[in-house]
């Protein structure tokens, strides 16, 4: 009875899409954004990311395998589960939405724009909620296969990688 007490109360950070925040006309770099929330009832205490974003080969978006080794090489070898986040972080309280802003580089912008890569935002949340540390997986794209010509409207897919949350 408790544990579902718990589970309906607690925090529960996760992400919510990523898109295209800033695209200057001279197309040098971008800005992406990664917005999350808070769906839960209590704050999410000493909050913490570590996020990124980066290329994948568009013959490889579905390749599990390929996708896990980029996320745990952008990781630096941290894993999910084990993520703590040192520092004191922030509260993120319920209903409150946030972005993460990445910027891209130019490099990585031309792989994108030529449609031979998809960019790929892949990171990881540790909270405390109920003195207990919670973890969000997550790994999201920006499939430009609607619009090729207009990054502005790609949209935000979920990658074949599963995602996790505790």
């Amino acid at each position: 009875m408790r544990e579902a007490l718990i589970i309906s109360e607690r925090a529960w950070v996760a992400p919510r899409g990523i898109g295209l925040k800033y695209v200057p006309p001279d197309a040098e770099h971008w800005i992406v954004g990664l917005e999350f929330k808070n769906t839960g009832n209590q704050p999410a205490l000493k909050f913490r990311r570590n996020v990124a974003a980066f290329p994948i080969a568009s013959k490889d978006i579905h390749n599990v395998a390929v996708l896990e080794n980029a996320i745990l090489r952008e990781m630096e070898g941290e894993k999910c589960t084990e993520f703590s986040g040192e520092g004191a972080g922030f509260t993120v309280f319920p209903e409150t939405e946030h972005t993460v802003r990445i910027e891209i580089s130019p490099v990585h912008v031309e792989q994108y724009e030529a449609n031979t890569h998809f960019l790929v935002v892949a990171g990881y949340f540790a909270y405390e909620t109920f003195g207990e540390i919670r973890h969000s997986c997550f790994c999201r794209f920006l499939d430009f296969t609607a619009d090729r010509d207009n990054p502005k409207n790609w949209r935000s897919s979920v990658c074949d990688v599963p995602e996790y949350a505790d």
